[in-house]
C-alpha cells in the first residue's frame, strides 16, 4: 500500500508496545526477593545500602558509609530512609559538641531502632574494636565493655562483619575453658552457664567453623554469632562483686557466683522453722537448699533445676517402693491375734503414714515429669510461685512452704518407719523373756543413739576459718 509523500510511515501493530517494554525500569521500582543470608546490594535511591539476612531470618539494613545498622524497612520507605540520615547527623554532631569522641570511637558502629513517632526512637553505638557498648539515656551515658548487653547487639547483627571483634576468639576459648576446668576441679556452687558436655560441643562447632572459613569467608558471620551467643550466656551469668583489690586501687574482683540479700528472721520465721524440724524431721533442709542454689532473683538457673528435678523423682521413686514394702508389713502383723490395742493402733498409724506416703509420692511425680525439660518461663513461673513480688529483697525463706510440701512423701515415710519400728519393739518386748526385756531396751538406745549422732554429724557446721584453712588443700 502506497502512502501519500510527506507522511510518515505506519507503524506495523505492537512495535510501539515492544519499543515501551525496551525502554530501561526506573531502579526504585525494582523489589528484590531473596532466599538464604546472602547480602543484597539495594539499587538507587538507596545507595550504599545492603540488606542482611540473620541466620534465624531476621532482617536488618547496614549503611556502609555512614556504618549504619536499623531494622526499618528503608528499600520501601523513603522517609524512613530520611529520618534515619538525620538522626545519625544529629547524633554524631551531638557527640563532637560534647567532646564525646574519646567515649565513641569514629569506626563505632550506630544502630537506629526507629518507633511510632519521630521522636519515639533508639540510638546506641557499637564499637568492635573495643568491645564497647554505648547508649545515651536521660540520665546520662552508658558505656559497657564485654558484657551481655554488648554480645546481645553482636550476636542481633553479625552478618556485615567483616572480621571477629578484636578479643572475640580469645575472650570465647577462655570462657570455654574456665568452664570446662570449673566443671571438673571448680565449686558446684559456680553459675557457669553450660555443663561439660555442652562446652565441648560448642567448642566442636566453633573449630568446624574455624576450618572452613579460609575457604569459605561468607562463614565468618556465623562464627562471630555463634561467639556472641555463647558469651551472651557466659556474660549474662556474671555477678560483679565491688570488693576492692587489696593492692590496686580502683580495680574491682568478680566471681561467676550468685549473691542474694537475706532478710532479718522475724520471731514467727523462727517459730515456724522450729515446728518444721519437729514435724517434718528437718527433712525439708535438704529440698530448701536445692531449691535456694537454683533460683537467682526473679530468674533461676535452668541447668541447676532440670537436674535438681530428676534428684526429686527418684527420691519419691525409692519411697514409693520403700512405703509399698512396710504396707505389707504392717498389715501382716495386723493380722496377727496376739498383739495388743496398743500395738494394733500403732501399726495402723504406720499403715497410714505409708498409704499418704505412697499417694504423694505418686502426685509429685506425675507433676513433676512433666517439668523435666521445661524451658526457663515455666522454670521461673515454677521457683516463683510462693515468692512475695512486693518483697525487693532476695530472701528464700518463702521456699520453706515450696521445700516442706516437696518433702511430705519422705516425711510420711520416715513417720511410719518409726511407728513401725515402735510396734515391733512393743511386740517382741511382749513376747520376750526375762533376758529379752533387758536387752531390747538396750538395743533400742543403742540405735537410737546411732541414728542421733548420724543426724549431728550429717548436719555439722564447719566454722569459716577451718574451711578457709581447708581451702589451701584443694
Amino acid at each position: 500500500m502506497k502512502t501519500s509523500a510527506g507522511s510518515p510511515t505506519a507503524s506495523p501493530p505492537g512495535s510501539q508496545m515492544k519499543d515501551a517494554n525496551l525502554s530501561p525500569p526506573d531502579p526504585s521500582q525494582i523489589l528484590f526477593l531473596t532466599s538464604g543470608i546472602s547480602p543484597t546490594r539495594l539499587l538507587p535511591p538507596c545507595e550504599n545500602w545492603t540488606k542482611y539476612t540473620h541466620i534465624s531470618g531476621d532482617v536488618y539494613f547496614y549503611h556502609d558509609t555512614l556504618r549504619l545498622i536499623t531494622e526499618t524497612d528503608v528499600e520501601t520507605d523513603e522517609y524512613a530512609r530520611y529520618t534515619l540520615t538525620r538522626i545519625h547527623q544529629e547524633t554524631w554532631a551531638s557527640v563532637k559538641e560534647d567532646g564525646l569522641e574519646d567515649v565513641v570511637p569514629e569506626d563505632a558502629e550506630m544502630v537506629v531502632r526507629l518507633g511510632e513517632h519521630d521522636d519515639d526512637h533508639e540510638v546506641f553505638f557499637l564499637a568492635h574494636r573495643l568491645e564497647r557498648f554505648i547508649a545515651f539515656t536521660d540520665n546520662g551515658i552508658e558505656v559497657e565493655t564485654g558484657t551481655s548487653r554488648y554480645w546481645t547487639h553482636v550476636e542481633e547483627y553479625p552478618m556485615h562483619l567483616r572480621q571477629p571483634p578484636l578479643h572475640a576468639c580469645a575472650s570465647f576459648l577462655d570462657a570455654m575453658t574456665f568452664g570446662m576446668n570449673d566443671a571438673l576441679l571448680g565449686d558446684r556452687k559456680n553459675k557457669f552457664p553450660f555443663t561439660d558436655a555442652q562446652i565441648g560441643r560448642i567448642v566442636e562447632i566453633y573449630s568446624d567453623l574455624s576450618d572452613t572459613c579460609p575457604t569459605e569467608p561468607a562463614v565468618l558471620p556465623i562464627i562471630v554469632c555463634h561467639i556472641a551467643k555463647s558469651l551472651r550466656r557466659v556474660e549474662a551469668a556474671r555477678k560483679w562483686y565491688r570488693i576492692p583489690h587489696p593492692s590496686i586501687e580502683g580495680l574491682c574482683g568478680f566471681e561467676l557466683q550468685y549473691t542474694r540479700q537475706l532478710a532479718p528472721k522475724t520471731w514467727s520465721l523462727r517459730l515456724a522453722e522450729i515446728l518444721l524440724r519437729i514435724l517434718l524431721m528437718r527433712l525439708y533442709t535438704s529440698y530448701w537448699r536445692r531449691l535456694v542454689h537454683v533460683r537467682e532473683g526473679v530468674s533461676i538457673n535452668l541447668l541447676g533445676f532440670r537436674s535438681m528435678l530428676p534428684e526429686f523423682l527418684a527420691e519419691w521413686s525409692d519411697s514409693n517402693l520403700l512405703a509399698t514394702v512396710l504396707v505389707g508389713a504392717s498389715v501382716t502383723f495386723l493380722s496377727l491375734s496376739d498383739i495388743t490395742r496398743f500395738q494394733k493402733s500403732v501399726f495402723l498409724i504406720s499403715t497410714m503414714f505409708s498409704t499418704l506416703s505412697i499417694a504423694l509420692g505418686l502426685y509429685q511425680t506425675w507433676h513433676h515429669r512433666a517439668k523435666l525439660h521445661a524451658d526457663i518461663i515455666e522454670a521461673c513461673k515454677y521457683m516463683n510461685h510462693t515468692r512475695d513480688f512486693d518483697d525487693r529483697t532476695d530472701d528464700p525463706a518463702d521456699l520453706l512452704v515450696m521445700a516442706s510440701l516437696l518433702c511430705l512423701p519422705v516425711a510420711c515415710l520416715s513417720w511410719a518407719i518409726v511407728c513401725f519400728v515402735a510396734a515391733v519393739g512393743a511386740y517382741g518386748l511382749q513376747r520376750a523373756g526375762h533376758v529379752g526385756k533387758v536387752l531390747v531396751p538396750v538395743v533400742v538406745c543403742v540405735t537410737t543413739a546411732a541414728i542421733c549422732g548420724t543426724m549431728v554429724f550429717s548436719h555439722r557446721r564447719i566454722s569459716k576459718g577451718s574451711f578457709l584453712s581447708l581451702r589451701r588443700y584443694l
